[in-house]
C-alpha cells in the first residue's frame, strides 16, 4: 500500500494546480460547450502523469489504477452509493480484476458550477466510520463557468489546515491581484 506523505501531497497538488490550468484554457475555447467530462479527462490525464496514483489509460503494470466512476458503497445504515468522479484503486495483484482491499488510495470530485457540497462526500470517502470502504486521499475540485469569489467565501477559515495534517484537498480558481484567473489549492480539515 502506497504511504501518502507530504512529497506526495505536493506532487498532488501541483498536478491539479496544472490541470486547473489546461481546464481553464479549455474553457476559455469550448464556453458553453465544456462540460464535467472535459474537466473529468483533463485532471485523471494530469494524475497519470504522476504514475503514483496509477496510469491513464491503465498499462496493467501497477497494483494501483484509475478508474471512472467508483462505486463506493456507504456503510449499511446510509441509503445512497457515490461514485466519485475519479478514483485511484489498489489491487492485491497485477492481474486481479477486482479491488479486494478496503482501503483506496485517492477519490475525486468535480464540479463546473459554484458548488461545495462535494465536500461532504470527500469527507466520507476518508472517513473510516463512513463507508465500506475509505479512501487516504480526497480531492474536491470547483471550476465554476462564470468566475466570483464566492466558492472560496463558502469555505470556512477554521476548515482550512496544513498540508500534513489534511486528507482533503480543496481546489478552485480565483482572480488574483492583477485580475487574471488563477487556480487556488487548500488543505482542508
Amino acid at each position: 500500500m502506497l504511504i501518502i506523505n507530504n512529497k506526495i501531497k505536493t506532487e498532488i497538488e501541483m498536478a491539479v494546480k496544472n490541470a486547473m490550468f489546461d481546464a481553464m484554457i479549455e474553457l476559455d475555447r469550448s464556453k458553453k460547450y465544456f462540460t464535467e467530462e472535459a474537466l473529468r479527462y483533463i485532471v485523471m490525464s494530469h494524475i497519470g502523469k504522476l504514475k503514483t496514483f496509477g496510469q491513464f489509460p491503465n498499462s496493467g503494470n501497477s497494483k494501483s489504477r484509475l478508474v471512472f466512476e467508483f462505486p463506493y458503497k456507504r456503510a449499511k445504515t446510509r441509503e445512497h452509493t457515490y461514485r466519485p468522479d475519479i478514483a485511484s484503486i489498489q489491487f492485491n495483484s497485477i492481474s486481479q480484476r477486482n479491488p479486494e482491499v478496503s482501503e483506496h488510495i485517492l477519490a475525486i470530485e468535480l464540479k463546473i458550477k459554484n458548488n461545495v457540497d462535494d465536500i461532504k462526500k470527500c469527507r466520507h470517502y476518508v472517513s473510516e466510520k463512513a463507508g465500506r470502504m475509505t479512501f487516504q486521499l480526497a480531492i474536491c475540485i470547483v471550476l465554476p463557468p462564470k468566475l466570483s469569489n464566492g466558492v472560496i467565501s463558502k469555505i470556512h477559515a477554521k476548515e482550512i489546515t496544513t498540508r500534513s495534517n489534511s486528507r482533503i484537498l480543496f481546489c478552485t480558481v480565483q482572480k488574483n491581484d492583477t485580475g487574471n484567473k488563477v487556480p487556488v489549492a487548500m488543505w482542508l480539515t
